[in-house]
């Protein structure tokens, strides 16, 4: 079990990363990941998390919806990392850390995850 704890603002927000259930889990063509993730992140309520794997799920990203215009990015891959984004640039973060971490990949695992908080 992972703790996040993240400070906004004035106020701190402790989300308990515990998987309840896979809402749903797909192989996805690498070229529309990114579409694919803001989609379901707008979609989405506060507490949801989409996590992407390889092929062989030996590295991944996960990405967390901490508030409606923050997200948390863990990175477990190459380079193990956890940082805090706005919505706004998830776009350019998620192309950058999808050329870090799946390089020559084609395909990736594409798991929809809601968290507890």
């Amino acid at each position: 079990m992972l703790y996040y704890n993240v400070a906004l603002g004035a106020r701190r927000v402790s989300l308990v990363y515990r998987q309840l259930s896979v809402l749903k889990k797909t192989m996805i063509d690498i070229k529309t990941v990114i579409s694919t993730v803001q989609k379901r992140l707008e979609r989405g309520s506060v507490g949801i998390g989409i996590e992407l794997k390889t092929y062989k799920r030996d590295r991944g990203i996960t990405i967390v919806k901490v508030t409606d215009d923050h997200l948390l990015i863990r990175e477990d891959g190459f380079v193990k990392n956890e940082f805090e984004i706005p919505v706004e640039k998830l776009k350019k973060t998620l192309r950058s850390l999808l050329k870090k971490e799946f390089p020559r990949s084609k395909k990736v695992w594409l798991s929809e995850k809601r968290l507890s908080g």
